[in-house]
């Protein structure tokens, strides 16, 4: 999967841009606030339908304007595509070759995506719900069962949060009623999405160790654990004996919506005891095997985005990086100085400078 073209109307700092794209390894660099980061997250975009830096996409929309629109053309399975995504203050609407996807679940795993970037450390460091965010957009890409399962738990949620701070006022047989049968719904649909993420996690662990152990040059373990809130078999009695305490507080306090990853190096949690460079080290490890667990379940290789991540690590370990690359995985770079990446990543890449005038050679 190779991405040629990208055009942006609007978005961020851009009223119009296009950038074309070399099948191997490209850089984009700049000085700061120049929108080397806005072009990676509208490749982002364009994949996921998602920002990897706000969960306000309407902060997307160029100030003034009402609407923005991202274009891009990919090359996969010897074929080339057009696709669009158009996003407005009330919602988005995406496209492929003029074909209007009448549902974003279904667009998902169209355009296959790796994205490492520094918001990836402070999901690491934050809360289960942005640590989530670091695993999720893959599974989604790689199995739409789950991605329309995760929709449906969603609009579960919400309906029975809604009717939790109903029954504060109006506890009878009907709310009741209503109440089990949402939970029903509820610990089924938990079931299928705990089960796809225990699968997905049990594949991944079988990859991270060989690269985490070849990019830091140590002998280390180092595994994700994922833990979820509640056993999916003991859902519907969790959910029983936590009613009134859920009652008291209108939310639903146990299902995956609070489900956990948990980044481990030899039987440590990276948090606590690792190191900046162990915590780096292992982001990197999880996403280059993100790419090649993509490859096995879709039969294509995504496209990587590496948003000024490079330039923190030493040119031993960028070489590792690339060096564990496969040549067919087209790589797209940002980074503030090009000083800064070594000269074998260099002199293979095609370089687009960032000014008040955008250059680009290669």
């Amino acid at each position: 999967m190779i991405f040629n073209r990208l055009k942006i109307i609007n978005f961020r700092c851009f009223s119009s841009f296009e950038i074309e794209f070399f099948k191997g390894i490209n850089i984009i660099t700049g000085y700061n606030a120049t929108g080397k980061t806005s072009i990676l997250e509208a490749l982002n975009f364009l994949a996921l339908t998602k920002s990897f830096r706000t969960n306000d996409e309407n902060q997307l929309i160029a100030v003034g304007k009402n609407e923005m629109a991202v274009l891009g053309r990919i090359e996969k399975d010897q074929k080339t595509f057009n696709y669009k995504i158009i996003k407005q203050n009330k919602g988005k609407q995406v496209t492929k070759d003029n074909y209007k996807y009448p549902k974003l679940s279904e667009y998902l795993g169209e355009i296959l995506i790796v994205s490492l970037t520094n918001f990836d450390l402070i999901n690491l460091l934050g809360t289960p719900k942005e640590r989530r965010k670091i695993i999720e957009p893959i599974i989604c890409q790689i199995s739409k069962f789950y991605t329309d399962e995760c929709n449906y738990y969603k609009k579960l949620l919400n309906e029975r949060n809604a009717l939790l701070k109903r029954l504060i006022f109006e506890k009878n047989s009907k709310t009741i009623n209503l109440l089990k049968t949402l939970d029903l719904q509820l610990a089924s649909c938990a079931k299928n999405i705990i089960s796809q993420r225990m699968k997905f996690i049990q594949k991944i662990n079988l990859e991270i160790k060989k690269y985490y152990g070849q990019i830091a040059n140590v002998n280390e373990n180092f595994e994700i654990k994922y833990v979820p809130s509640v056993a999916s078999e003991k859902f519907l009695k969790i959910l029983e004996e936590n009613l009134e305490e859920d009652i008291k507080k209108g939310s639903t306090n146990y299902g995956p919506h609070r489900d956990d990853y948990v980044f481990i190096i030899n039987n440590k949690n990276i948090i606590t005891y690792g190191s900046q460079g162990q915590q780096r080290s292992a982001l990197i490890s999880t996403k280059l095997a993100f790419v090649n667990l993509l490859k096995e379940e879709k039969n294509d290789y995504p496209i990587l985005i590496l948003d000024d991540v490079l330039s923190d690590l030493d040119k031993y370990r960028q070489n590792n990086v690339f060096r564990l690359l496969n040549k067919e995985v087209q790589t797209i770079i940002s980074s503030s100085t090009l000083a800064d990446l070594d000269e074998d990543i260099k002199k293979n890449a095609m370089v687009t400078t960032l000014e008040r005038e955008m250059k680009q050679n290669g």
